[in-house]
């Protein structure tokens, strides 16, 4: 390194809102160690590339873009971080970073790229398990976050046990941040500017149960709201067993918690469940659905679906198909099943085949976007408040609180505002409206739509 000048680190960031929030965090971290952080794209001294580990295809994109950072420039130092290395120490040493570093080292990452790069040597893997009663491991995050949304992490880690899953071996078991510690990030993020705060965590809805007292994911909502009394608080993913009735209530009274909630289905077969593991039945899906949309008026339920895992037959994916019909969901995330070794699932009878498991994925998908497209046409001619987040195209854009993203007129000056937008036409995945009224610098949580 040229020691006239501060040393330079690059990040790539694959997966999961957590993961780009742990990104955020790394990327401070290196910071106040004395490095400038540049695109991934440009020389650096340093590469870091948080890799995701969830599916096969993750893995092997994170394993591309190791070999694609040591390719553009041998001379500096590498470093895969994060759940691939976490579940595959061995392996992620052969792809030609110089440091191998899992979940657990991200508070320590800065100090052992000091150290290595003070000498050469083979490949340092830093890799440890985690014990039962790991604590929730604080780190800061800049408030540089460039979007008018900011993620907030208030939890880590997973208990439960899917069989197709290897999230709890890479990311240990669940862990919750305190309540202060939400309420003082939330002030911090609010007083940054952001007027949008998504809760993120790799289970979120398991917050709290490891707490004394102990706490359920409503608690951290509440704390984060409290923080100020400017922005609106959206969540991610929660597993519909983690449901409850205190964070239906706050869904339904709260006009400053976003009615979007994305809620795993995986499949719609009870069969297929049972083999996965998920601890519900399709009936326990549609109940808790039926219970959200009867109470929020206007909610959006996103979520996750898996074709193709072992022993799913045509019945089974129609048994799907008949759910998401009588849900009438949002959107929807499709996946394809994909083996990960050491699950149970990777060994299971009746593996589908891909050609197969492509083909259920696609009629999902066209699926999909036709659900898509019909909860955006429920609110042409109605009033939405939606979080301004600059000009795309020469047309103000922004979120509605049920994740419509809609394009209207307004200034470059509106952005990180919130405006009364009219719904007027919807054509696809384009919706289009009309600002009525001024932006306001509050979320006045208008829950007109």
């Amino acid at each position: 390194m040229d020691v006239t000048r501060p040393p330079t680190c690059a990040f790539l960031t694959l997966g999961c809102k957590v993961n780009q929030h742990d990104t955020e965090a790394l990327k401070e971290s290196f910071r106040r160690s004395g490095y400038r952080v540049v695109p991934f794209t440009a020389p650096a001294d340093v590469y870091v590339v948080n890799t995701c580990a969830v599916t096969a295809e993750g893995q092997a994109k994170s394993r591309r873009a190791v070999r694609r950072a040591r390719a553009r420039a041998p001379g500096a130092l590498v470093a895969a971080v994060g759940c691939y290395p976490q579940v595959a120490p061995d392996q992620a040493g052969s792809d030609g970073a110089d440091l191998v570093v899992g979940t657990d080292g991200h508070a320590r990452l800065p100090q052992m790229v000091h150290e290595l790069t003070r000498g050469s040597g083979p490949v340092r893997v830093e890799v440890r398990g985690y014990p039962r009663h790991t604590p929730y491991q604080e780190m800061a995050v800049a408030d540089t976050q460039e979007r008018t949304r900011a993620t907030l992490k208030v939890q880590d880690g997973c208990d439960l046990q899917c069989s197709y899953c290897l999230i709890p071996r890479a990311r240990g078991p669940a862990r919750s941040r305190e309540p202060e510690g939400v309420r003082r990030e939330a002030a911090r993020l609010v007083q940054a500017g952001h007027r949008e705060i998504v809760l993120v965590g790799i289970c979120l809805g398991a917050y709290g149960a490891d707490l004394q007292p102990r706490r359920e994911l409503a608690d951290a909502v509440q704390a984060c709201l409290e923080a100020d009394g400017r922005h609106r608080v959206r969540l991610s993913s929660v597993e519909v067993t983690q449901v409850t009735p205190r964070l239906v209530n706050l869904l339904a009274t709260e006009p400053r918690l976003c009615r979007h909630l994305a809620v795993p289905l995986q499949s719609g077969s009870g069969r297929i469940l049972q083999a996965m593991g998920r601890g519900y039945a399709p009936e326990d899906y549609t109940r808790v659905a039926g219970e959200l949309f009867r109470r929020v008026p206007g909610l959006a339920i996103t979520t996750d679906v898996m074709v193709g895992f072992p022993g799913e037959t045509e019945e089974d994916f129609l048994a799907t198909c008949g759910v998401l019909e009588t849900v009438g969901l949002s959107r929807l995330h499709v996946f394809r099943y994909s083996a990960r070794p050491g699950t149970p699932a990777a060994s299971l009878p009746g593996q589908v085949p891909g050609r197969l498991r492509s083909e259920r994925a696609r009629h999902l998908l066209v699926r999909g976007r036709e659900l898509a497209e019909s909860f955006r046409r429920r609110f042409i001619g109605e009033t939405l408040e939606v979080l301004a987040e600059g000009k795309q195209s020469g047309c103000q854009e922004g979120l509605s609180d049920n994740y419509v993203r809609l394009g209207f007129a307004g200034p470059s000056g509106w952005r990180g505002r919130f405006v009364s937008v009219r719904v007027v036409r919807v054509e696809g995945e384009t919706v289009r409206g009309v600002a009525v009224g001024e932006p306001r610098d509050s979320c006045e949580g208008r829950r007109i739509g």
